[in-house]
């Protein structure tokens, strides 16, 4: 490993160090929200509990609150003036728990069952406002020429307080506005067991409604992870319009200096395939399937003593030729899972992380990778060992005439010694001889750090599929580590060491070890014996914060090469003894 490399790896760390803090800067540390379920051992329990009391699970009740008569206008009774309770829907399938409240018809909770909460609970993807117990408004619409109508402020009748559904079945849960001169709104929500997919439609009957209207989604995503810092890092909202992607994100400060805070806003126009609202692990996405006319887009970053998160509110321009509502959208509502997100034909896997262009097709080819392994090997720590040895393998000719070409190297350093006395002098001349001694010898200087730049690219698309793809979350090994995603700490230092964190890693120091050994064998240079004791040490450092899984990944890879090595020498030096002892029978 030449100065070049061990300057670029140093860059890498700097970079990967000093994020954090940069995010810290700009926003502060978010409190852990209380979680408003936890997890129960009986499914059916749990939602019968969240029925009201006075309703009887096994019926099937019609919630009609009353309508104030008067007629000929478009008035009826809002959730302000309203003096009946709030009501709920639940609806659990396989793979989630949803519950609804007829003020708003909105969608008030949304449980993933197969991912915990980190806290022993399900992993709630609604968002609510911060230091308070409300929820932010979801899936509801507003019409500008009706008086500024919102299905927020309406309240609503339900036709169902609870149904399970299982998979490959389908339920209809229907939300209805009847006003006082007759006409109505209607939100249907339809459920599918064993997919995150759920469908919804809007119309209306006997009302004039506004050309145009909006179909919005506020707040953003449910912070789900411990490091709240990381889950808001990838916290973004984007859109497909056109075929081109258009991603959002809140502003860098919460306040100005005059005490306001500020907003970022954006209104793009034109045909909208999609909007999608994301964090590390999860997303939310609407697909429209009538006229779009473009996005009314505002972000913020809100702020409570500890307390930061990213505000996100998402108005879709809908086209309503005729006044009659009748339209159809998709949502959905689940972990950035690229099979998933394919699934659903409309380009949403565009809003997975794969890092920059050039590592792009690595971080694919990883994930694939591991997706593919993991058909037969049911652990994914295990795969990264079958994973890491399958890279060794294809890099073994390369990593051959690598140790080769640095053995040569070692070598020439008597000579190269003498041309540097002979020519110090005249730098020119130097620079010719060895080049000159170089060809003679066959000797590519660059040759010993050709596997280490390969490996490069490889190593950051190790470390975004182990930061950000759910597949890898909470993904055990054995014995202490536990999610392969996370750093494998042991202990919990009270305090921070500059660079090293707040708690100790073993994988890490295991890697430290394993680099010095690697790199005590390849090391030609003499003027660079101090980096056998830098670079083990600075990688320790840096790799305590990093997910456990790339670390395990780099100590295997360490491992092996130090076999390799001895494997190389050994043959070396029996390659001479046959030669001696062919001289001698001579």
């Amino acid at each position: 490993m030449d100065k070049k490399t061990v300057f670029a790896f140093i860059l890498i760390g700097i970079v990967v160090i000093l994020m954090p803090y940069y995010y810290r800067t700009i926003m502060p540390e978010m409190e852990e929200q209380p979680q408003s379920f936890q997890k129960e051992d009986s499914i059916s329990v749990g939602v019968e509990r969240r029925i009201p009391a006075r309703v009887e699970p096994e019926e099937s009740i019609l919630y009609e609150p009353e309508v104030v008569e008067k007629a000929h206008q478009l008035e009826t009774e809002t959730i302000d003036s309203a003096e009946l309770e709030e009501l709920y829907s639940v609806v659990e399938t396989p793979l989630y728990v949803a519950k609804f409240s007829n003020y708003g018809a909105k969608l008030i909770s949304f449980r993933l069952k197969e991912y915990n909460d980190r806290r022993g609970g399900f992993t709630e993807m609604i968002m609510k406002k911060t230091g308070s117990d409300e929820y932010y408004p979801n899936a509801y619409f507003t019409f500008p020429g009706n008086n500024n109508l919102s299905t927020d402020a309406l309240v609503f009748s339900i036709n169902s307080a609870m149904m399970s559904i299982e998979h490959g079945d389908e339920y209809d849960l229907v939300f209805t506005k009847r006003f006082n001169n007759g006409g109505l709104i209607r939100c249907i929500y339809t459920f599918e067991g064993g997919t995150y997919r759920l469908r919804l439609k809007v119309e209306s009957e006997g009302i004039k409604l506004d050309d145009d209207y909006y179909f919005r989604w506020d707040g953003g995503v449910n912070v789900t992870e411990i490091d709240t810092l990381q889950d808001l890092t990838y916290s973004k909202a984007f859109a497909l319009m056109g075929g081109e992607l258009e991603k959002f994100d809140a502003p860098g400060k919460y306040m100005d200096r005059n005490g306001r805070i500020v907003e970022k806003r954006m209104r793009p126009s034109g045909t909208v395939d999609w909007i999608a609202v994301r964090s590390k692990y999860f997303e939310i996405a609407a697909i429209p399937q009538g006229n779009t006319a473009g996005i009314d887009f505002v972000s913020s970053r809100t702020s409570s003593g500890k307390n930061a998160s990213k505000e996100f509110k998402l108005a879709l321009r809908m086209r309503n030729p005729g006044g009659k509502l009748n339209q159809d959208f998709t949502l959905y509502i689940g972990p950035i899972d690229s099979k998933r997100l394919s699934s659903l034909g409309v380009g949403l896997e565009a809003t997975m992380n794969w890092g920059w262009v050039i590592i792009k097709p690595f971080s694919k080819f990883v994930l694939w990778s591991f997706k593919l392994l993991h058909k037969v090997i049911p652990n994914y720590g295990v795969v990264i060992v079958v994973f890491s040895i399958l890279i060794k393998i294809i890099l073994w000719p390369l990593t051959h005439k690598s140790y080769e070409s640095m053995r040569r190297m070692q070598k020439l350093q008597p000579l190269m010694k003498e041309l540097k006395e002979k020519h110090k002098g005249d730098p020119q001349r130097m620079q010719k001889e060895t080049a000159k001694l170089y060809k003679e010898h066959s000797v590519n200087p660059m040759g010993g750090c050709l596997p280490m730049l390969l490996q490069m690219p490889l190593l950051y698309a190790l470390f975004i599929v182990f930061r950000s793809t759910i597949e890898l979350r909470d993904a055990p090994f054995m014995l202490w580590i536990q999610d392969l995603s996370m750093p494998d700490t042991v202990l919990q230092l009270g305090f921070t060491i500059p660079m090293y964190g707040s708690h100790v890693s073993v994988l890490p120091l295991v890697m430290g070890i394993s680099t010095y050994f690697q790199s005590k064998s390849t090391i030609a240079d003499p003027s660079q014996k101090m980096m056998l004791y830098f670079m083990p040490i600075f990688l320790t450092l840096i790799f305590n914060n990093f997910p456990s899984g790339l670390t395990l990944y780099y100590t295997l890879f360490n491992i092996f090469s130090v076999v390799q090595q001895r494997m190389l020498r050994d043959k070396k030096l029996d390659e001479n003894k046959q030669v001696k002892s062919a001289k001698g029978k001579k």
